[in-house]
């Protein structure tokens, strides 16, 4: 990979996995945003990278749970699932839906 040295420079650099972006920040490599869920404050002391958060209503990801509709084991992954959105940190909110979802047989 090839990075521009110029603070001039206007290459970009694409990577997908926050690790990456983390590690290229690090670098001194620029700056990203990612999502408030891949910010380990602990990892990122030993970095010594700063994280601002930023206080916008609109920005969102969503993320989505796929399984078979023949898949044996779907009350497992709906109680993972469950388990997922009871351990979001603060700030982050899951679709209301998911409070109120029970596996099947259950009433």
């Amino acid at each position: 990979m090839s990075l521009c040295a110029s603070p001039r420079c206007e290459q970009s650099v694409r990577a997908t996995s926050p690790d990456t972006l983390i590690g290229l920040v690090a670098g001194g490599r620029g700056v990203t945003l990612v999502p408030g869920i891949a910010v380990s404050s602990r990892r990122l002391s030993r970095l010594s990278v700063c994280v601002r958060p930023i206080d916008d209503p609109v920005g969102y990801r969503n993320i989505q749970l796929v399984y078979r509709n023949s898949f044996p084991r779907r009350p497992l992954a709906l109680g993972v699932a469950k388990l997922i959105v009871s351990k979001l940190p603060d700030g982050t909110e899951a679709e209301p839906d998911w409070k109120n979802v029970k596996p099947p047989g259950v009433a």
